[in-house]
């Protein structure tokens, strides 16, 4: 309760504090005050509220004499009171409350520059601006130029124009302002305007302007060549070469690292080959575009051959290797480099960070003696996805200036690791520092909200993001985060609401339908968008193949005005799933630039048709290939049951990853191999569940019951959490060997586990009640399923059919097989009417037994047949026995238990010369009888009896207990029931404590 009226008590704070501002800003003056005067709890945004309110009101000295009171003042405080003062154009008194605050942030250093280059005094502004201790923001140096270009100061204005670390739109206006005088524009702007346009990306303004230049020099070529380069205009800018009228060497290298941009990476090396007279930027444009499509091998070779091997070409072979988690070869490189450079020491610390290693980036990290913070932030990230946020926070508490990215790495390193109140309480300290959230912070601290469900603070930070600017990301990042879990429905109903949504938001609305199948409403909304970028296109195209539309997908993907990699990779997927891997062979043939996603994808629709040969045609003109393609082929192979193959596949690995592993044990238990599967077993490092179940299932499918329960028991000894599939395997397993106490107890586990409501699970519980009769308690299982939404499939029926019938429960399986096929529309397998047929058979019901087998839609199967010759034989009906077993011996001519069954038969009637020609015909099909097989539970094993097994260690100690009993028996004395009940009660709390 307490807690409670603390959250109503801060809403009501909040909801005042906004009242006064918004009566400040209507200039309802008067009404903010009375607000503020009758509030008994004021903090100090109430107070920040007020003078605000007092200072847009023109009433300065109210708000100077109030700011004075505020009993603790933060920057906020300082800033709204400089900010009053400017407001009424006292720039004296503000520039004093400027000099005297304890703390400024970017916020307080630009309105003070602003103001100065408002009122022309460009000498003060430009002290401050000098002073200003953070350049990266492009608002300060915006106002300066502006002042510069205002005053006609133009050599000033661009100087720092040059020097401004990322221009944009303003200050490209700013310049354009300053040098355009009546019309006319000055020498020297051309190039300077197409650069600014290049700059901020409007490269259809800066192209307007290159064809009014009328003598165009190399710059102004060059500068448009780079700025159709940098965005992937690929056609303009090939255009644009052949029209140059003399190229040097930057424009070379720019159509160069065009294609390489592009990854096509076949016209790049033509295009280097034809390169008059390359430089360092060609070379290492070159070894870039390599590893860009995975070419490692090329790139060595060529970094062997270049002449003057710079740093540049080999941080980008070793980013190469990095990228494909091949940290050893990377490191080969790093030691051969004389002095490496920040970037080359950094891309190898993210490596191992990447890949897990944090023993070796903390020992380079240490070895730096130059750390940026790159290095720091990339140590913290490193830590965070180890899962060590003590050692990040090390890291962290030692940086002696951080930057954005190292409180959002912090901060998403707690939320990874589900720490959700520690990244708020980061987030908190992140504001306190006067840091500026963006839409990495809030997305984070939005997310550490909905996993707290922590509404209060959601709505604090929801208005938090609605002053930074960031309203368009806060849209796209609720829309996506309920595409994300699902409720499209919700996403839709919110877009609708957004006044103008961005590219970003039709695109993630467009993906969500796309992903979900909804293909009515994906054209909808395609149709419905101002303006499409290839995104778009590609999620269109990607609905239409998931939905199987694979003329449609060929007629959009005709349309796509430019296609990527992606386009092309999700229509050969297309093909690849409607199994016409013809038309996929053509179209990767016709892709301009192959990379390993597209070659992947054919080899996974070979696999797919088993077609392994020309799976290994596409598999071995890839020069590098990555994990997934390794392991498309070991899968394909292992399916097949070519494990020769497979095996030479895993071998040359150089990184394998668990699903490799895995794989191999999968393929080892299909073919049989189970002392193989267990040699790979045995051998991977850090086992995960998948791991863990193939073992199992494999065990299982090669009816070592035991073995499967065994694994099971090392499983749960090694701490793991048996999943679905498990339980799944391991009451198979019980069921298979009759060994309900085991079964019981993993009942209890799966109840305390929560998968009670598996499918799976349900079904091989029913399993194990069938086999040991115990109808009423499958039939419950059936009814608690339904109970809670578990919709029953044909094994389960399967399953609780063979229980009724077992336990004699006619009336209710009978029932349960109407329901089945009425209400559940489960066609009835053979399966299913050997169960009814048995069930019948069993009370006597024999004519109406026949009559369904006669009846029925299915084929006739032995099971049936059975079902039905046992039934016959319980009510000695020698002419329907004589019916089944006849029809048993034309489906299954060679089972020897047929034969003796029939020989029974008319052995019972007296009919010897019948009984003659069976065995006689039994001995001319040359059966063979199989063994019979036991269990017995005991001492906490399950212990398996061949008859007449001399090789069991335990079959005479057996055959001692056994006789015994025997003589007991045929005495009528059972003294032995309580030494019984004990062995029991040990095989369960042995069972217990395991």
């Amino acid at each position: 309760m307490k807690l409670r009226s603390f959250g109503e008590m801060g809403t009501h704070v909040f909801n005042q504090n906004l009242k006064i501002t918004q009566l400040g800003k209507l200039g309802r003056i008067e009404e903010a005050i009375k607000v503020f005067s009758q509030k008994t709890q004021k903090n100090t945004v109430t107070y920040n509220s007020m003078v605000s309110a007092y200072a847009k009101n023109g009433r300065i000295r109210d708000a100077r004499h109030l700011f004075d009171k505020i009993p603790c003042r933060n920057l906020v405080s300082w800033n709204t009171m400089m900010a009053g003062y400017l407001h009424n154009d006292k720039v004296e008194e503000a520039y004093e409350v400027f000099v005297k605050m304890p703390k400024r942030d970017l916020f307080s250093w630009t309105l003070m520059i602003t103001c100065y280059t408002r009122n022309g005094e460009l000498q003060k502004a430009r002290e401050l601006f000098n002073l200003l201790p953070d350049k990266q923001d492009s608002v300060c140096w915006n106002a300066m130029i502006a002042g510069y270009a205002k005053k006609g100061l133009y050599e000033e204005a661009k100087k720092l124009f040059y020097e401004m670390p990322v221009k944009n739109l303003v200050s490209c206006n700013s310049m354009l302002a300053g040098y355009t005088k009546d019309g006319e524009m000055r020498i020297g702007l051309q190039n300077l305007i197409v650069d600014g346009f290049v700059e901020v990306g409007d490269l259809d303004s800066a192209w307007k302007f290159f064809k009014k230049i009328p003598e165009p020099n190399v710059v102004s070529w060059v500068t448009m060549l780079c700025g159709f380069a940098r965005s992937g205009r690929i056609v303009e800018v090939q255009d644009l070469f052949e029209q140059m009228p003399s190229r040097n060497v930057v424009s070379w290298n720019a159509m160069f690292a065009a294609y390489v941009q592009d990854s096509q990476i076949d016209r790049a090396v033509r295009l280097f080959s034809e390169i008059p007279e390359r430089d360092s930027v060609s070379w290492t444009t070159m070894i870039n575009g390599y590893v860009r499509v995975g070419k490692l091998d090329e790139v060595r070779q060529l970094l062997h051959r270049m002449p003057y091997k710079n740093i540049a070409a080999q941080t980008a072979m070793i980013s190469g290797y990095v990228q494909s988690k091949r940290m050893d070869e990377a490191s080969q490189i790093f030691n051969q480099i004389g002095t490496c450079d920040i970037v080359c020491w950094n891309t190898m610390i993210v490596g191992y960070a990447q890949c897990g290693r944090m023993v070796e980036a903390q020992f380079l990290f240490n070895q730096m003696t130059n750390k940026d913070l790159v290095s720091w932030n990339s140590m913290i990230t490193g830590y965070a996805q180890a899962g060590q946020m003590d050692k990040a926070l090390e890291i962290f508490d030692v940086i002696g200036k951080r930057n954005i990215v190292s409180w959002n790495s912090m901060i998403a390193g707690f939320l990874q690791n589900r720490l959700y109140l520690d990244a708020l309480k980061m987030f908190l300290m992140m504001r306190k520092e006067g840091r500026r959230p963006d839409q990495s912070t809030f997305s984070c601290g939005l997310s550490a909200c909905v996993n707290l469900a922590a509404l209060q603070v959601g709505e604090q930070l929801h208005q938090l993001i609605l002053k930074s600017g960031y309203v368009n990301d806060l849209f796209n990042l609720i829309i996506d985060g309920f595409v994300e879990v699902g409720d499209l429905d919700s996403a839709w109903k919110f877009f609708k609401k957004i006044p103008k949504p961005n590219v970003v938001s039709w695109v993630t609305m467009l993906c969500g339908f796309a992903r979900s199948g909804r293909i009515v409403e994906v054209q909808d909304l395609f149709e419905q968008m101002p303006s499409r970028n290839v995104v778009s296109w590609n999620a269109m195209l990607a609905a239409y193949v998931q939905d199987s539309q694979i003329d449609r997908a060929v007629k959009l993907f005709s349309e796509i005005p430019e296609r990527d990699s992606v386009s092309w990779t999700t229509m050969i997927n297309g093909y690849v799933r409607v199994g016409k891997l013809d038309e996929a062979r053509q179209l990767l043939h016709r892709m301009p630039y192959k990379n390993i996603a597209a070659q992947t994808t054919m080899i996974s629709g070979y696999v797919q048709s088993k077609r392994m040969d020309e799976a290994s045609q596409i598999f071995n003109q890839i020069g590098t290939c990555d994990i997934v393609c390794w392991n498309t082929m070991i899968v394909g192979y292992a399916q097949c049951g070519r494990m020769v193959e497979a095996q030479f596949l895993f071998n040359q690995m150089t990184n394998k990853d668990l699903v490799s592993w895995n794989s191999m044990i999968t393929g080892y238990a299909q073919a049989g191999q189970m002392d193989k599967a267990l040699e790979i077993f045995d051998v991977i490092g850090k086992r995960n569940i998948v791991s863990w179940n193939s073992m199992i299932a494999g065990f299982l499918q090669n009816r070592l019951y035991l073995d499967a329960l065994k694994m099971f028991l090392m499983m749960r000894k090694e701490g793991r959490r048996p999943d679905q599939s498990t339980f799944s395997c391991g009451l198979s397993a019980c069921a298979n060997l009759a060994a309900l106490q085991v079964g019981e107890q993993l009942h209890q586990l799966i109840l305390k586990s929560g998968y009670v409501n598996d499918l799976f699970v349900s079904n091989a519980l029913i399993t194990i009640y069938a086999l040991n009769g115990y109808g009423k308690e499958a039939v419950e299982l059936l009814e608690e399923m339904l109970i809670e939404g578990v919709a029953p499939d044909q094994v389960t029926f399967v399953g609780v059919l063979s229980a009724c019938s077992h336990a004699g429960l006619v009336a209710q399986g009978l029932k349960l097989f109407k329901n089945m096929t009425q209400i559940h529309k489960i066609e009835p397998l053979p399966e299913h009417y050997a169960c009814l047929v048995d069930l019948l058979g069993r009370a006597g019901r024999l004519e109406e037994a026949l009559k369904i087998m006669l009846e029925m839609k299915v084929k006739a199967t032995a099971g049936l047949h059975g079902a039905l010759l046992g039934a016959a034989k319980i009510h000695r009906n020698l002419e329907l026995s004589k019916y089944a077993t006849e029809k048993l011996l034309k489906l299954e001519p060679h089972k020897a238990s047929n034969y003796v069954l029939l020989s029974n038969i008319h052995a019972e009637a007296a009919r010897w010369n019948e009984v003659e020609r069976i065995r006689v015909l039994m001995s001319e099909r040359i059966t063979e009888k199989q063994p019979g097989c036991s269990w017995i539970e005991l001492g906490n094993q399950v212990h398996s009896f061949l008859s007449d097994d001399a090789a069991q260690p335990r079959i005479a100690e057996g055959k001692d207990v056994h006789q015994p009993m025997l003589r007991n028996f045929s005495n009528g004395v059972w003294d032995s029931t309580p030494t019984l009940l004990a062995i029991i009660n040990e095989i369960h709390v042995k069972l217990q404590m395991v």
